[in-house]
């Protein structure tokens, strides 16, 4: 995963990571959202002399929004789950 921003840490915090990307980061770019933005563009051109204004003004902010969460999705922090290799219930047992 590489970091492309993050808040410095306070001492004593963990890492608060802004913006993310994870290793396969040219799929998203290059990949999936070209087959997001390429369908949707041409159906708006083509759409576009042919219904309402509004109605090609509601598409062109639903293919926005959806990008714009898809690269949200991509480039947050996912939240890993840090990896234990003791059983915390055992320790409390005893």
């Amino acid at each position: 995963m590489h970091v492309i921003c993050e808040h410095p840490p306070r001492p004593g915090e963990p890492r608060q990571l802004q913006c993310v990307a994870g290793p396969y980061w040219y799929i998203v770019v290059f990949v999936t959202t070209p087959c997001v933005a390429v369908p949707c563009g041409i159906a708006l051109v083509y759409m576009a002399p042919l219904v309402h204004p509004v109605v090609t003004l509601v598409f062109a902010l639903a293919t926005l929004l959806v990008l714009g969460a898809l690269l949200t999705t991509a480039c947050t922090d996912p939240g890993l789950v840090v990896r234990v290799l003791h059983n915390p219930e055992a320790n409390r047992a005893r």
